[in-house]
Parts: structure tokens; sequence; C-alpha cells
């Protein structure tokens, strides 16, 4: 044994290292540490040294342990700070290697687990290394991500609202340079290596840019799970004011604003941020449609169809722009049938039943135009078949109905 109340042979705890005995290690190591103040003990970086490898070696040999992932992490933090407080680097220096080996075999661990889609074990991993590593908020990110992909969404937002209180963008620098023999442009890991290419020769004319800040994308996920998992849509609206500003080209955060006031039923507030897209970009399709379809709801039937028509001018094929189109031709068409169930069987209101009926059928027409178009683009589509069936009996229109109802039994059996 080599520990005596405050005594220690470190050479020899070195020897037992060396000889692989890690968990005797360990246990001397523990025994010392708790009897020993080491706040202001000379020998506590050397003692964290020896710490921190006994447990990334187990580690090494037992990553399904991750208790010694952490508290090797743990021990060379630990000596990473006192040695920074006492302007010492002589462990520093030799213990950085191995630390970033540590996290790269964490790293490693978590990455499998991506592969194999356990998302949920791989945010859990990603965010004991960052606990481990907290100057790297890239891997707090990465954990919020596996963690909304894992349907972890508790996690999730612990994370998200992290990453929002650190303002995290993960932005970096990128370093270019075109390549003389090829002509072309090369990327570097950094300015110092790309700067080296040009004074070599084999590069010119440097450049740099800047990638995308996340943080956008991390405030819209984090407003999504106010709104849909948490059921809280002022919050949800809140965070989603905050990304507008920083990315103000981006549709896709006032579409989810905009869905936030649908949801809770603020039709007009919903109305108003997607007028506020299309003022900003008139070939916005879905802001069209999403206009076509609260103009529908409200009974405004040729407001509808002004923007689903605008929907189908930008996008031919847009689907459910043209499914809804045909609609407000048989919604109208029912208004006409109210009106003609209202008359009565006296000779006098017979020419104004056929002229609804005509006006019905003119309509129907229209409905069958737009149907039939789509279904050019999606023939398969089971709604714009079964929408054509209906309208073709109404009509009498026996050889179309036949055809399409023939399509319907191949695609339902």
């Amino acid at each position: 044994m080599f520990v005596h109340g405050q005594n220690i042979n470190f050479n020899n705890v070195q020897i037992q290292l060396d000889k692989g005995e890690f968990s005797d290690v360990i246990e001397i190591l523990s025994n010392f540490e708790a009897k020993t103040s080491l706040q202001n003990d000379q020998r506590a970086p050397l003692f964290y040294f020896l710490k921190a490898q006994a447990y990334q070696k187990l580690y090494e040999n037992n990553v399904d342990i991750d208790l010694y992932f952490e508290n090797s992490g743990a021990a060379y933090n630990k000596l990473f700070e006192i040695e920074k407080k006492r302007n010492a680097t002589i462990y520093t220096n030799q213990a950085r290697p191995l630390f970033d080996e540590l996290i790269e075999i964490a790293v490693d661990k978590a990455v499998s687990f991506t592969k194999t889609r356990n998302f949920t074990e791989a945010s859990t991993m990603l965010h004991d290394i960052y606990k481990i590593q907290p100057d790297n908020p890239d891997l707090l990110y990465f954990a919020a991500s596996n963690a909304t992909t894992g349907k972890d969404y508790d996690k999730a937002l612990k994370y998200y609202e992290e990453l929002r209180s650190l303002d995290h963008t993960g932005v970096r620098d990128l370093f270019y340079a075109k390549e003389l023999s090829s002509g072309k442009q090369e990327q570097f890991t950094d300015k110092i290596t790309r700067d080296l290419a040009i004074k070599s020769g084999t590069h010119s004319e440097p450049s740099e840019s800047k990638t995308m800040s996340r943080l956008p994308e991390i405030l819209k996920n984090l407003s999504w799970i106010y709104a849909n998992k948490v059921g809280d849509f002022q919050k949800a609206i809140a965070v989603i004011n905050e990304a507008i500003p920083l990315s103000p080209e981006d549709n896709s955060l006032l579409i989810s604003k905009g869905n936030y006031y649908y949801q809770m039923g603020d039709k007009d507030k919903f109305l108003q941020v997607m007028e506020t897209i299309v003022a900003k970009d008139p070939n916005d399709s879905d802001a069209h449609y999403n206009i076509g379809v609260v103009k529908q709801e409200n009974k405004e039937i040729v407001e509808a169809r002004i923007a689903f028509r605008k929907v189908l001018e930008i996008d031919p094929a847009y689907l459910n722009a043209a499914i809804n189109l045909s609609k407000t031709y048989i919604d109208e068409a029912s208004l006409l049938v109210d009106k003609m169930n209202l008359l009565s069987d006296d000779p006098s209101d017979d020419k104004k039943f056929e002229s609804l009926q005509a006006q019905q059928i003119e309509l129907y027409k229209k409905s069958i135009i737009v149907l039939e178009r789509i279904s050019n683009k999606h023939p398969q589509s089971i709604p714009v078949l079964k929408q054509l069936v209906g309208l073709y009996s109404f009509l009498g229109q026996d050889t179309k109905l036949e055809i399409v109802k023939s399509k319907l039994d191949q695609l339902e059996n």
C-alpha cells in the first residue's frame, strides 16, 4: 500500500499505471484524496494527471461506462484549472493530447449511436462531452439536434434554451485560395495554412467567407417545441420573433409565426403574417396558399379563388392549391343548390331553376378543368380522382367516369 495518512509515492503510482493496474491506481488516489486537501498542494496537478489517465484507460477498455469518461474529463479539467491559476503548464502540455484523445473516443461513440439511429443515446453522449468541454457549444447544438430527432423534446427544449442563452451562432471563418496547377478554388482549415500556401507559390487569390449563423434555426426549433409539445404559443411567438430579425430573408420563420397564430385560432393575425410574406416575396406560393385556405374557411370564395390561382401561376404542380381551387367552384355551386331547394313547384319558378342549374353545371365543368389539369401532373392522386368521379357522374360523362374508376381501383387495390 502506497498511502499512509497524507503520504503517497507518486512514482509508484505511475509504475502501477504503466503496468495497467488502473483500478488499483484509482483506489490509491481516491484514498489519498479523501484524507488530503489538494487545494494548495503542490502535487495537485500530478495527482489529477494520474487520476485522469487511469480513468481514461478504464474508459478506453469499457466505453459503455460513461462514468469513466466523466471522471477522466473532470480530472483533466481540474488539472488545467489549477495550472492556469499557477501560470504553469508542466502537466497541461502533457495532458492536452490525451484529453483530445478522450474527447475523440467519446465523439466516435456518439457518431456510432447516430449511425444506428439511436439519437437519444447520441444526444446524451454529446451532452456529456459538452459538460467536459463547455467551451465547445457545437457539442450542445448537436446534442439538441439529436434529441429532437429522437423525439426527446424535454432534453431538446433544455439544450436549445441553453444555446439561446449563449447566443450560439456556430459561425466559422472559411479560408480559400486558388490552386495554380488546377485553377480550382481550395478550402483550407485555417488562415495560417492558407497564407503559407500563398507564400509557397502554389496558390493565389486568397478569399474568405463565413458560415451561416445557426441561431435562427435554433430559435425556430425551440419555438416549434414550445408550440407543438409544450402548448405555449405565446412563448413560441416570442422566440420566433427573436429569430426573424436575424434572418429577414427566411420566410419560413414568418410561416412558423403565422402557423402559431392559426393554431391559436387567430386567423386575422395569421393573414397579416401571410400578407407580410407576400409583400416581401410575391412569388411565395405557400403564403398565397395559406391566404387561400383561410379565405375559403371564411366562405370568401372569390378571394380564395384568386389566392389559389396565384399559387398555380407560380407553381402549376401545387397539388393542394389545385384541389382547393376546384372546391371553390363546388362550394359556389352548393350555394346555387341551396337557392334551388328554396324554389317552389310552381311553374313560375321553373325558369329560375333551369338558370341556376345551368350555372351549377358550368361551375362543375370549371372544377373539372382544374382537376384534369392537375391530374396530368399527379396521375396517382386519389383525392383528385375521387373528386372527378363525383363530377363526371353528376354530368353524365360516362366514358371519362369509367376510365377514372379503373385508375382508382388499381391505386386502391
